[in-house]
């Protein structure tokens, strides 16, 4: 297939996406939108987003600060852009690491019977029993607030997502005739995980994994929120809102109203990705 031919179905599949799915293309294109602004965002504001401006400070959004400054005299719209690039990276880059966790943790607790796979998933029922919030501050706080931290964290305690789901999957797969049929004739379990198993239930998984990077961006937002994620100055959108939540009560509500909105388009944008995802990774759909 040649490049113009591949160009032409990539277009097409786009076209019956927006026509089936108007939520998870709006998704898709909110979401690149994102990452574009997160890739080259430090390089494009007026601001230096960490440059304090003593005689700026508190001054309400205008032409010269769009969202305004906070206490600091620090630019709100340089800080929310430069925030894009930390939140994504600590969101995107926990969740893969939860599904590299989980999804081999989850096949292998589904397809194979024994003690080793009731301890797999006594293990995540135990975690997930934990409230994921308070368990986060305590493991932070042990480990120290780096943002590698952060996201070894936030894969840690979501993990048992990916391997609760891959479970599930595998186990009703494990019973299909085409799978039982590749047993018999001789292949060998990591064959037929990986080439009859794994196929077929990654695509839910992969669904899941935009409404995770949601989750883990609003749990790091909580955890610097509280002063147990991103260390200030560094631009992050919890800190930013926990910054200007007391400004709020004297009517400075610009400090924390627009990092607020940045997490609210970003979770969203996430989530309708989600739809997007599924109809792209089924065959049926497209």
């Amino acid at each position: 297939m040649g490049p113009e031919s591949r160009l032409h179905q990539i277009l097409r599949t786009l076209g019956r996406l927006f026509r089936r799915r108007p939520a998870g293309a709006i998704g898709l294109c909110a979401v690149t939108i994102i990452a574009i602004v997160a890739i080259i965002g430090v390089w494009i504001v007026p601001y230096g987003p960490t440059d304090a401006n003593p005689a700026a400070q508190l001054e309400p959004p205008g032409p010269s600060h769009w969202f305004g400054t906070d206490v600091s005299g620090m630019d709100v719209f340089s800080r929310v852009v430069a925030a894009a690039r930390n939140d994504l990276a600590i969101g995107v880059a926990a969740t893969l690491l939860a599904l590299a966790i989980g999804t081999p943790l989850g096949i292998v607790s589904g397809y194979v019977r024994g003690w080793h796979s009731e301890l797999i998933s006594r293990g995540a029922d135990i975690l997930q029993a934990f409230p994921i919030f308070i368990l986060a501050m305590a493991l932070v706080a042990l480990l120290g607030q780096k943002i590698t931290n952060v996201i070894l964290v936030i894969a840690f305690l979501t993990s048992p997502i990916y391997l609760r789901l891959m479970r599930g999957q595998t186990y009703a797969l494990r019973q299909t005739p085409f799978v039982e049929a590749g047993i018999v004739v001789g292949n060998a379990p990591r064959r037929i995980i990986s080439r009859y198993i794994f196929p077929m239930a990654i695509p839910p998984a992969l669904t899941q994994v935009s409404v995770n990077v949601g989750i883990a961006i609003l749990l790091t937002a909580g955890l610097s929120f509280v002063g147990a994620g991103v260390r200030v100055p560094t631009p992050e959108w919890g800190s930013m809102i926990s910054i200007g939540a007391p400004e709020m009560i004297t009517g400075q509500w610009w400090v924390a109203t627009f990092p607020g909105l940045a997490i609210v388009v970003t979770v969203l944008s996430f989530s309708l990705l989600g739809r997007a995802i599924e109809f792209l990774t089924d065959p049926r759909q497209r």
